[in-house]
């Protein structure tokens, strides 16, 4: 099991990881980063949409699947996610390219292919792609956002996407229930913030 970053590492946003399974390749989110006012907008590292076998959207905020269409310029594969996943990243996805205009490298009917090749899945779903198995499971970060659980070959890689380990008034917890593994790849991005515990931030926030 190999992996190759493509982005959001020492960064926030172009989340991308490429999964190869001894010859099975798996891609985790594909997102991108704006720069600031003026700057242009930041993608992954490229890849070939053939040579993917599966691309898999944890949740999604832009930063997550804000570039998979432009893989649907060329070519097709099978994407999943939650159903509130695609619904959430086809609205998001569409107000961006209001926004940005021409700016990105694809457009409405690459979006639109992209959702004719969506797979619906549940959480703890299992779904086998030649040497590799995945599920996904919840995080407690978004509506339908998930993390992803890989095996292949005696391997286990779990892969976090943004993940809360508090639950909340609408979400529940981030579900950690996974076992031994041999690779994780988690989100850190508060990791050295002490924040405050959130029935307190919603007492300040009713008062």
């Amino acid at each position: 099991m190999d992996v190759k970053v493509l982005g959001a590492a020492n960064e926030v946003g172009r989340s991308g990881f490429l999964v190869d399974c001894n010859g099975t390749k798996l891609l985790l989110d594909y997102g991108v980063l704006f720069g600031r006012r003026g700057s242009p907008t930041q993608y992954p590292l490229h890849v070939k949409p053939k040579d993917l076998d599966a691309i898999i959207i944890t949740h999604a905020h832009l930063d997550h699947s804000g570039n998979v269409p432009s893989l649907f310029v060329s070519g097709n594969t099978d994407v999943y996610a939650t159903p509130p996943t695609f619904d959430l990243s086809q609205l998001l996805i569409e107000d961006m390219l209001k926004i940005t205009k021409d700016a990105q490298p694809f457009g409405l009917p690459e979006l639109n292919n992209m959702m004719r090749n969506a797979k619906e899945i549940g959480f703890k779903h299992k779904i086998t792609k030649g040497n590799a198995t995945f599920e996904l499971r919840e995080t407690g970060h978004v509506i339908g956002g998930s993390s992803v659980l890989i095996e292949s070959e005696k391997k286990k890689m779990f892969y976090t996407g943004d993940i809360k380990t508090h639950g909340s008034r609408m979400l529940r917890e981030a579900d950690l229930d996974i076992g031994d593994i041999d690779l994780l790849i988690i989100e850190s991005t508060y990791s050295q913030t002490e924040q405050k515990p959130r029935k307190e931030s919603e007492r300040e926030l009713i008062e």
